[in-house]
């Protein structure tokens, strides 16, 4: 067995798991609440709520996201902080109803959105580092710069469709040199592990490879991280075919942006 038809196994495997442990529970008439196995930062599945409004569908977190900032000593509607959810919520292309999440999709656009409003909820769970030191927010700027520093240019917050329909955020998409080339895409991890890395980068870049010949890289944030984290994590990144760079050692590495 190949390095690449193991790692489909493992991805094909993923999202069976997605399927048997994702739960509807109606709520009423109107709402019907989405109990995904997407773990936030206290260890619970993350949960949507759904509603028909003519012919699309509501999605909303009920004020979980931002509440629960809040619960963390984290004041969203600091400067800061509120530039960092605004930029969040901008890049997914989510809305902001008075301390809710929201977005509308068409339902061929329903599995897209309803991603992206994952992993919006994600990021902005991360900002609760904020209470003690940088945000998710900062490390994304902290990369910009280095990559602005080397002369990089490229597109931030783009977005690509992969073979199945759903569009994936990419944090920096570099062209290539030439139209041979293939484009290189580079994903931030701020607060780096398991799920992330299937969410951010391996989901992706499975999805995306499909169709187009593409080149990820992950750009890990080591500075909070256990050595043996680190290298397991490396080791399930480059097995999965991305390249990975430790910000600790981002002039030391042989990987060429």
């Amino acid at each position: 067995m190949t390095a690449k038809s193991e790692v489909q196994g493992l991805v094909d495997d993923y999202w069976k798991w997605m399927r048997d442990r994702t739960i509807l529970k109606e709520i009423d008439k109107d709402w019907v609440e989405i109990n995904t196995p997407i773990l936030d930062r206290h260890n619970d599945g993350l949960q949507l709520y759904i509603r028909r409004v003519g012919d699309r569908y509501r999605i909303s977190d009920d004020g979980y996201a931002l509440t629960d900032l809040l619960h963390s000593g984290v004041n969203p509607n600091s400067a800061k902080r509120s530039e960092a959810i605004n930029e969040i919520l901008r890049s997914y292309n989510i809305g902001l109803n008075k301390g809710v999440l929201q977005a509308d999709a068409a339902a061929e656009d329903f599995p897209s959105k309803k991603n992206d409003f994952i992993l919006a909820m994600l990021e902005i769970g991360g900002l609760h580092s904020t209470a003690q030191g940088r945000t998710l927010g900062y490390f994304l700027e902290d990369v910009s710069e280095w990559l602005d520093s080397k002369k990089v240019r490229g597109t931030r917050h783009a977005k690509i469709e992969g073979r199945s329909g759903v569009s994936h955020r990419i944090d920096f998409l570099i062209p290539g040199k030439s139209f041979k080339e293939p484009f290189t895409a580079i994903q931030t991890l701020s607060n780096p592990d398991k799920q992330s890395l299937a969410t951010k980068v391996i989901m992706p870049m499975t999805d995306v490879t499909k169709s187009r010949d593409a080149r990820f890289v992950a750009v890990f944030n080591d500075n909070k991280i256990k050595d043996s984290v680190l290298r397991e994590l490396t080791s399930i990144t480059e097995s999965s075919g991305a390249e990975v760079i430790p910000w600790s050692k981002r002039n030391e590495v042989a990987v060429e942006i």
